[in-house]
């Protein structure tokens, strides 16, 4: 249990993984980038000795970072370097932080990333109150929907294992405090998703990263219905924004008795580029009307490759 303790791990990045076709633009999923950076993380945590004191939980809490690039199939190699930073105990809690690199073998940045995670008994995940109120936020929940249209610009989104969306039912192009739009989705939850099977060995929880993808999915869907694609011949949505910062705070879970998982997202700034546009946003995610994430900045870039 020492400040400074570091792992190396790396992952040879599969030439037909089955997560660039459900991604459907070429490019690792930022859940599963994600999840790469963040896992070397438990293990160095596990290996000094965090969890030995009893049968506890681990959960990310936080993340801020930068994405360089995007991964494609053929990218070879990726090189996650891991450091513990910081750990504090609060009574049976256990607090760490960690730095964390990702490169390609090659030495190319691919991420930076701070993140925080906890060691929980699993009382203490069942008593979770979630995020604090935001009236913005809870305001954009409780709004009156019914279902957007969006079945022509569905197929070139995320699909098959990877949509983490079954319907818009609020759109509003003007909306949000910024007044450059305002979008909700929803999702029920399906107790035999495959990513409560893939989470961690009798623990079954919906991974925080695929949470993201939720609210960048529902963030594309609300460029998309603003039309900013209009003129360009070969649009692609980068996985996340490359070069944009980014936040990420989780206080609570998805579990396979939920029901449902909300989605909102607000376009906070729009960046008209020489090929596109970069548009940042916040947003939260619900569970059974419990907030308990929280992302923004969160940005997507939509690049006319054409």
């Amino acid at each position: 249990q020492e400040v400074g303790a570091k792992v190396r791990a790396e992952y040879d990045i599969p030439t037909d993984a089955w997560y660039f076709e459900d991604n459907r633009n070429g490019a690792m999923p930022f859940a599963v980038l994600s999840e790469i950076a963040l896992q070397p993380c438990g293990w160095l945590a596990s290996h000094c000795g965090f969890a030995l004191s009893g049968n506890l939980k681990f959960r990310n809490l936080e993340g801020d970072g930068v994405l360089h690039r995007e991964l494609s199939p053929d990218d070879g190699t990726m090189v996650v370097e891991s450091e513990l930073t910081a750990f504090s105990r609060v009574g049976p809690m256990t607090i760490v932080t960690f730095r964390v690199v990702v490169t390609l073998a090659s030495g190319e940045p691919v991420l930076d990333l701070t993140t925080q995670f906890g060691f929980f008994p699993a009382a203490a995940l069942v008593r979770q109150a979630g995020l604090s109120a935001k009236p913005h936020f809870s305001a954009a929940f409780d709004l009156p929907g019914e279902k957007v249209k969006t079945r022509m610009i569905e197929k070139r989104l995320a699909g098959g294992k990877m949509r983490m969306l079954d319907a818009v039912d609020y759109f509003n192009p003007t909306g949000g405090e910024a007044g450059l739009g305002l979008i909700r989705g929803r999702q029920a939850v399906d107790p035999n998703a495959w990513y409560f099977k893939a989470h961690f060995y009798q623990d079954p929880v919906q991974p925080g990263s695929l949470g993201l993808d939720a609210l960048a999915q529902l963030l594309a869907r609300a460029i998309l219905l603003k039309g900013l694609d209009e003129g360009m011949s070969d649009p692609h949505f980068e996985t996340i924004a490359t070069g944009a910062p980014f936040k990420w705070s989780y206080r609570g879970q998805v579990t396979p008795d939920k029901k449902e998982v909300v989605t909102v997202m607000e376009i906070v700034s729009m960046e008209e580029r020489d090929k596109g546009w970069l548009v940042t946003a916040r947003g939260s995610l619900w569970r059974d009307g419990l907030r308990v994430y929280e992302v923004g900045p969160y940005s997507l870039a939509l690049v006319d490759r054409g």
